[in-house]
């Protein structure tokens, strides 16, 4: 009978450390526990290529951004081939400044000013999962499918949806109207 105690106490001691070793103890909410964690949800962006995504986002849209400077500059109108080589000068530009450290260390302090210690933790802890590294590898491909699959969704209301905006940019700015524009 003993022996049958100390089986089931120890089954449920063991039981009991799984679980407690599967979750992560909740911390104390302090700005340097913010920090901490953020910093921590910050690393494993990068990882992913979180700040390699948003460098092609930024040099793609400082391109379109300057294309037609390039094209004053250039005095004719920019070739495929100049406007890649405009949008890779722009990233290694932006690269150079904007360092994984420098970008870290910025999204960690806006994560740390908008999240608890507790909530950062778990969320370090779900994206340090296969499930949450598959979603932040497929964030880029994720956010234009979703982009794709709304705008489909909404073009069946598109004609309304201009016609709605035409009428509140007259009301709004009377000289559109007037212009016949």
């Amino acid at each position: 009978m003993l022996k049958k105690c100390v089986l089931s106490l120890a089954a449920v001691l063991v039981l009991m450390m799984a679980v407690g070793c599967s979750q992560p103890a909740p911390i104390a909410d302090s700005a340097e526990a913010r920090l901490e964690q953020a910093r921590a949800l910050t690393a494993l962006e990068v990882e992913s290529g979180a700040l390699d995504d948003m460098l092609d986002e930024g040099a793609a849209l400082a391109r379109e951004a300057t294309a037609d400077m390039l094209m004053l500059e250039l005095e004719r109108e920019p070739s495929q081939e100049d406007l890649a080589r405009l949008e890779a000068v722009m990233r290694t530009g932006l690269a150079e400044f904007l360092t994984a450290e420098l970008w870290q260390e910025t999204v960690a302090k806006v994560y740390a000013e908008n999240f608890t210690a507790s909530e950062l933790q778990e969320t370090v802890a779900f994206y340090g999962s296969p499930t949450g590294q598959k979603i932040l590898s497929h964030g880029q491909v994720l956010d234009q499918a979703v982009g794709e699959a709304v705008e489909a969704a909404l073009e069946v209301h598109h004609d309304e949806f201009a016609a709605r905006v035409d009428a509140a940019l007259a009301e709004q700015f009377p000289e559109l109207a007037e212009g016949g524009s």
